[in-house]
């Protein structure tokens, strides 16, 4: 299903088959509980494809690069996922409204069973779960070779760099070029 869909982009995928022999053809199981509450990066920083196979999703979608500088002009310096998630997760009516005039746009969608949601590469997801008992899918990363997909890999490299936990994928930037 995912090389289908992927094959009717016209964009052109990153080869990380020299860092990740299985990368292209590996897909992720995941599952959540119920009440779930979390701010993050996509796995590997990647874009990715989720399916919901059951249960239900409710998330915000937002461009990181652009978090980080709309918090910045509002003397809300972050530099790190935890600072980030803190701030996002804390938002206010009057706060959000102060960010989009420094050009932050948070996408707000409900992902249903068997429906599939994209998120770009370098994107901060905030996600809720219901209180459903069963809510799983599947996932797809994958890089897109695109500019865009290269500014936002490069500022999720940095926010992971100063944050504890970092991340495999430090050689990726070199296949954008």
């Amino acid at each position: 299903m995912f090389a289908k869909m992927l094959k009717a982009t016209s964009a052109e995928q990153l080869n990380l088959s020299k860092i990740s022999a299985a990368w292209h053809s590996t897909s992720w199981l995941w599952g959540l509980q119920p009440n779930y509450f979390n701010c993050s990066l996509t796995a590997n920083c990647s874009a990715c494809a989720m399916l919901v196979s059951m249960g239900e999703l409710e998330m915000w979608l937002a461009d990181l690069h652009v978090v980080v500088h709309a918090l910045a002009a509002e003397q809300t310096a972050c530099s790190t996922l935890p600072e980030i998630s803190h701030a996002l997760e804390n938002l206010t009516k009057e706060k959000l409204e102060a960010l989009q005039k420094h050009g932050l746009k948070l996408f707000q969608v409900t992902v249903i069973k068997e429906s599939v949601v994209y998120i770009p590469c370098g994107w901060v997801v905030l996600m809720k779960t219901t209180d459903a008992n069963l809510i799983y899918g599947v996932r797809k990363s994958f890089f897109f070779k695109t500019k865009a997909a290269k500014t936002s890999f490069a500022s999720a490299r940095t926010v992971m760099g100063q944050t504890a936990v970092g991340t495999k994928m430090s050689n990726v930037l070199s296949f954008f070029d």
